[in-house]
């Protein structure tokens, strides 16, 4: 039977998936300053991809580009280059959140944890046609607020939100 939800927060024990991490996924490294097996949000990712091959379910939807193409860390200033403001035109290839940095070090989260319990990650918020129309957006509409467009679409479906308060996905341990 497929479960509804396990909720996860820093009362749940993650013993389990520290050890599982220890002895099935390589030491890879980020590029900021932290490792995979450091990162607490990678617990909490194997814990969901365990459920997920449990249920028989070979693929997760990650929200991973989200923060990096449509946020850019706006609520978390020493992670954010933009500081909260997209400019005018977007320095390409000087957006080192969604070329390397955050982006590189995540996106290997995703990939080395997932892997591990064989489960293959999927992105859509990295779909270039999906970058694409959020480049194109006037730069008076990605400022309007934190995340503009996933908040607008949100508000118009009724789905409820901590709007403006950023929650990564992290466990403490």
């Amino acid at each position: 039977m497929l479960s509804e939800y396990e909720y996860l927060d820093e009362s749940t024990d993650f013993a389990e998936e520290k050890d599982w991490l220890n002895k099935n996924v390589e030491p890879f490294r980020y590029k900021i300053n932290q490792t995979v097996h450091t990162d607490s949000a990678s617990l909490a990712l194997s814990r969901i991809c365990k459920m997920a091959k449990s249920e028989s379910r070979k693929v997760y939807l990650s929200g991973q580009g989200g923060d990096e193409v449509i946020g850019d860390y706006a609520l978390k200033p020493h992670q954010s280059q933009f500081k909260g403001k997209f400019p005018k035109k977007i320095p390409l290839k000087l957006w080192k959140n969604f070329y390397d940095g955050y982006q590189y070090s995540y996106l290997g989260k995703e990939e080395y944890v997932a892997g591990s319990h064989c489960v293959e990650t999927r992105y859509p918020f990295l779909d270039k046609q999906v970058v694409q129309e959020f480049l194109w957006l006037a730069v008076e509409l990605k400022n309007k607020h934190y995340k503009a467009p996933i908040r607008e679409y949100l508000l118009r479906n009724n789905f409820p939100n901590l709007f403006d308060k950023k929650i990564g996905l992290s466990v403490k341990v």
